[in-house]
């Protein structure tokens, strides 16, 4: 078997080499992109956000927009193995070239899926939301498919999302509202280990610093970045101002996203204005939260000095 189509077959497959190895995918050229969107003329964006920060919530709000279609987890750039790693580049001349997807055909396969649902209801703008695990990367490998697409960045206070990612964890994956737990006494079992604590931290951090960095500079006006606690505070507000990014007028949708919130407890639960994880954290898991991530939390506007508690 060639090398070319074993390197496909290791992209496909999820292969650790293949996932390791930055992309050799190149830029889509502009004749490239506009062949493309002859076929597949939507406007496209995508949601970015870590895990357990309220993406599919925006989804879902977006998609009250009658001429919006968000779809969910379709992981291109932001969950190994990437869109990208299915183009390979040959090691010998006319070795089984035509059996890699080139940047145009990747572009096209991406652009059918987003649009398959979209255009036959009548939309013209399709996106889709995936949790980015990837960080940074993942703006990177968008903008080689998707220079033209707009980047929508949802950020939650990361305390707060290691605390339900924590708790899934504990209850076996099963979904799980940190505000339905009970308070426990400051002198309980810490919930966190101090060895997770402080990798999760750092990975929080550089995600959602690594996505604010490459979004505007690789997107500029075309990324837009908003905190799910506005979010849910101001939920037509934001919403207003996302669509308006995406070129939609708001009119009229004001009492449709009232609604729907309003029929959503897990929703009315998270828009407690108390910070939930401070029914969880110790005064340990608060030092590793300063040590790792206290820059970010002040970029971001969940705190105002280093001497929180």
């Amino acid at each position: 078997m060639s090398s070319p189509l074993r390197k496909a077959l290791r992209a496909i497959t999820g292969d650790e080499a293949a996932a390791k190895g930055g992309s050799l995918l190149p830029p889509l050229s502009a004749a490239e992109l506009a062949e493309v969107k002859e076929f597949f003329p939507l406007q496209k964006f995508f949601v970015l956000g870590q895990p357990h920060s309220g993406g599919s919530v925006l989804a879902r709000l977006l998609n009250l927009h009658a001429e919006l279609y968000c779809g969910t987890g379709a992981h291109f750039f932001t969950r190994q193995p990437v869109l990208s790693e299915l183009f390979v580049q040959p090691e010998e001349p006319d070795a089984a070239a035509s059996l890699a997807p080139s940047p145009a055909a990747l572009r096209a396969m991406a652009d059918f899926l987003l649009e398959r649902q979209a255009h036959p209801l009548g939309k013209r703008v399709a996106g889709d939301q995936s949790q980015n695990e990837l960080g940074g990367r993942a703006i990177q490998e968008m903008h080689h498919l998707y220079p033209d697409a707009s980047l929508i960045h949802i950020v939650r206070d990361g305390r707060d999302v290691l605390v339900k990612q924590r708790l899934q964890e504990l209850t076996g994956g099963a979904a799980a509202n940190p505000r339905r737990e009970r308070s426990r006494p400051g002198d309980n079992v810490a919930i966190f280990a101090p060895g997770w604590l402080s990798e999760a931290t750092r990975n929080w951090a550089n995600g959602v610093s690594e996505t604010d960095r490459l979004g505007h500079q690789l997107y500029g006006e075309s990324y837009y970045s908003l905190r799910y606690e506005d979010l849910l505070a101001r939920p037509f507000d934001m919403l207003a101002k996302v669509w308006a990014f995406l070129g939609l007028e708001a009119d009229g949708l004001e009492a449709k996203v009232t609604a729907e919130i309003a029929q959503d407890e897990e929703l009315t639960l998270d828009k407690s204005p108390q910070a939930v994880w401070r029914q969880f954290f110790t005064p340990g898991d608060k030092n590793i939260f300063k040590e790792n991530a206290d820059k970010a939390l002040l970029k971001w506007g969940y705190e105002v000095g280093a001497d929180w508690e």
